[in-house]
C-alpha cells in the first residue's frame, strides 16, 4: 500500500497531462510502473501483469514512464539512479540528487514529464530528503541518445531550481494546454510554482505564502483532477490542509484546515476522488 500510494501520485500526474494535452496517442504514457524492491506492473495487457527485472530497490519515491504510443517502458528512477528499458543504468544516469544513495528516503524523490514541444525529451524533477541539502533539481533525458535507449543530456543534469526543505512535488497542467506547473512546498508555509514550457524550465517561481506552519517536510501533496484544489497533510502537526489553485497563474489561495489527531500517526498520504468531491488521507495506519 505504501509504494502503491507513491506511484499513484505519478500516475495521476500523467492522467492530468493527458487531459491537458488531449491527445489519444498519449494514452500509454503511464502503462509501466516500476517501484519498491524490483516491483513492476505492465498495464498494456487486458489483465495487468507483473513486469520482472526492475533494478531499483526503494522504500519511498519512484517514477517511471512509457512510450506514449506503444506503452513500452522507457526508463524509471528512484531519484538517484535512472535505469533504461533494459534495466541497465541509463547513459549519464547515475548520481541524481533525489535522495541519499543509501537512505533513499524522500517522499516523492522524482517525477517525470514529457518536455512540452519535444517528443524525444523528458524532464526528471528530483527532490531529496528534507535533512539533506540537494533541494529541487531537474535533469533532461533525450531518448535519441545511446541508440534509442536514452541518456541524460550533458550539461542538463541536476540543475538547481530551488533550495527547499520539503519532500513534496506535484505536476499540474497549465490552463494554456501546452505547458505545466511544477509545484513544491517550502517550510514553513510557502508554495513555489515553476512554469515548464517549450522554452524550458523557468528560472523563477511564482510564490504563495499561506497555510499552517509545517515543522516537517515529509508527506505528499496532491492536486485534484479538476486542477482547482491542492491538499496535503501537515506531517507532525497532524492536520489536513486544502488550498485553491489557479492553473493560469500558479497561485494558491483560500486556505482551509482540519485537525486530525489519531492514535497512531502522521498525515502522510492524501488523494482526491476522481470527481473532486471527496478527500482521503492516510496516517500510515488508516485511511480516512
Amino acid at each position: 500500500d505504501h509504494m502503491r500510494h507513491h506511484h499513484t501520485q505519478w500516475l495521476l500526474l500523467i492522467w492530468f497531462l493527458i487531459g491537458a494535452i488531449n491527445t489519444l496517442e498519449a494514452q500509454r504514457l503511464n502503462n509501466q510502473w516500476r517501484f519498491g524492491t524490483a516491483g513492476g506492473i505492465d498495464f498494456n495487457l487486458t489483465t495487468p501483469a507483473a513486469a520482472p527485472g526492475a533494478a531499483l530497490s526503494t522504500g519511498e519515491g519512484s517514477a517511471s514512464v512509457a512510450d506514449p504510443v506503444t506503452g513500452q517502458l522507457l526508463f524509471y528512477t528512484d531519484g538517484v539512479t535512472v535505469w533504461n528499458r533494459n534495466n541497465l543504468v541509463m547513459q549519464n544516469g547515475s548520481g541524481l540528487a533525489g535522495g541519499d544513495p543509501i537512505l533513499l528516503s524522500s517522499t516523492t524523490a522524482a517525477m517525470i514529464c514529457p518536455r512540452p514541444g519535444n517528443a524525444q525529451q523528458y524532464y526528471i524533477f528530483t527532490i531529496d530528503e528534507q535533512a539533506s541539502n540537494n533541494g529541487l533539481r531537474y535533469s533532461l533525458v533525450d531518448m535519441s541518445l545511446d541508440g534509442g535507449l536514452g541518456g541524460i543530456v550533458a550539461g542538463s543534469k541536476n540543475i538547481l531550481m530551488l533550495n527547499t526543505n520539503s519532500e513534496k512535488l506535484q505536476l499540474v497542467p497549465h490552463a494554456n494546454g501546452n505547458s505545466l506547473w511544477l509545484v513544491t512546498h517550502v517550510l514553513p508555509n510557502t508554495f513555489a510554482s515553476f512554469l515548464v514550457s517549450a522554452t524550458g524550465v523557468s528560472g523563477t517561481a511564482v510564490f504563495s505564502t499561506l497555510g499552517n506552519g509545517h515543522g516537517n517536510g515529509a508527506g505528499h501533496m496532491k492536486i485534484n483532477k479538476q486542477f482547482t484544489q491542492l491538499a496535503m497533510g501537515n506531517f507532525i502537526e497532524r492536520d489536513i490542509e486544502l488550498f485553491d489553485f489557479d492553473w493560469a497563474t500558479g497561485q494558491f489561495s483560500n486556505f482551509r484546515r482540519w485537525d486530525f489527531i489519531s492514535g497512531g500517526g502522521f498525515i502522510y498520504g492524501v488523494e482526491f476522488s476522481p470527481n473532486g468531491t471527496r478527500l482521503y488521507a492516510s496516517d500510515l495506519n488508516d485511511v480516512i
